[in-house]
């Protein structure tokens, strides 16, 4: 498994565990370094997961980009080993 393939899998991993809760590109860095994945682009790795259809972004009511785990992204977690 590469490291983007684990990036990638540590993020659907964190938006599911956020239960439905809409969370920031600053958010899930940090979750990510907590769990010893510092990702240096987490925003173009949220873009990429974005156009496969594995998250969805939308701008908050203050103009803050929030991301949710979409059900293509859920079946891709759930097919992981």
């Amino acid at each position: 498994m590469t490291n983007d393939q684990r990036d990638k899998s540590l993020l659907l991993e964190i938006l599911h565990a956020s239960r439905g809760l809409p969370r920031t590109a600053q958010w899930l860095g940090t979750e990510m370094r907590l769990a010893g994945r510092g990702v240096p682009d987490i925003h173009g790795l949220l873009r990429e997961m974005e156009r496969k259809g594995l998250v969805f972004s939308d701008e908050d009511s203050l103009g803050i980009l929030r991301y949710l785990l979409t059900p293509e992204g859920r079946d891709q977690l759930e097919g992981m080993p």
